[in-house]
């Protein structure tokens, strides 16, 4: 089965810094991209909820790769993963995270739902921006409170901190969690051995391709591993030094479509060429 995949982080990559895009240039190349046995695939830290409501002009046309990998969907509405996160795991991360300064609560990140402690909701003055972006269903006394199975936990902390944290909570949880940043001071909590490279070989064993073919952009470090196996990997000129200085930059910054012009440039290219 033919099928190359063009793979995209959203924050700092795919989306401008007001977290939009050319929806209709977006959609003619999702069509010749799809007309070509190709897939385009949304690879983010972000939930389902925040993905249908940005992408609902193409949605089913488009791959998900969401929450870092812990959730992964065919274009045609197949669930091939949904890596949840043990109660007793998530009280063990809870329990190191209660000792950090916070900037922005723990949300836990559901099938269904999100969920935050009530001691985190007056957490600080960004609170109410948080949340509402975020859409918070339920505050909850305890972990134990929550009613749903969760893929994610997200919190934030002073930028500077991140590397130090991340470490703390690895260490001290162990390999039963991945923990990651996609930057900006956020950090990302997820069942371990998922990240996005991984859901991206979920896709390509469920199109029945062995050695995918893969060009992937990203900005962050949650997006290295992607990076990594891609035949043609691009970093956005914005992004974290780590991924700037190990891979090339993509024809224009997330300010200017930067991954819509590569794949455009690309797949013209290509067309010349036959």
């Amino acid at each position: 089965m033919a099928g190359d995949f063009f793979a995209s982080d959203l924050d700092g990559t795919f989306f401008d810094n007001q977290r939009e895009y050319d929806v209709d240039r977006f959609k003619t190349l999702v069509q010749i991209i799809n007309s070509q046995d190709n897939h385009f695939v949304l690879a983010t830290g972000r939930d389902m909820i925040m993905l249908k409501k940005s992408f609902a002009p193409v949605w089913g046309q488009v791959d998900i790769v969401a929450n870092n990998g812990a959730v992964v969907i065919a274009a045609n509405g197949t669930v091939l993963q949904e890596a949840v996160i043990p109660i007793i795991i998530m009280e063990k991360v809870m329990q190191v995270i209660s000792k950090m300064h916070l900037e922005k609560g723990v949300i836990f990140v559901g099938l269904n739902h999100k969920f935050m402690l009530r001691k985190h909701r007056n957490l600080n003055h960004q609170k109410n921006t948080f949340q509402r972006e975020d859409q918070v269903s339920y505050f909850v006394e305890q972990v134990n409170e929550i009613h749903d199975r969760i893929v994610k936990l997200t919190f934030g902390v002073e930028t500077q901190a991140v590397p130090a944290l991340i470490e703390l909570i690895q260490n001290q949880v162990g390999s039963s969690v991945y923990v990651t940043t996609s930057g900006y001071g956020s950090i990302d909590v997820i069942a371990a051995t998922v990240n996005k490279a991984q859901g991206l070989q979920i896709l390509a064993q469920y199109y029945q391709q062995d050695q995918p073919w893969i060009m992937a952009f990203g900005d962050g470090l949650n997006d290295l591993e992607m990076l990594k196996i891609a035949q043609m990997p691009y970093a956005m000129s914005n992004g974290d030094p780590v991924i700037v200085e190990q891979f090339p930059p993509a024809m224009a910054d997330n300010q200017h479509s930067g991954v819509i012009k590569t794949i455009e440039k690309y797949l013209q290219k290509k067309q010349t060429n036959k």
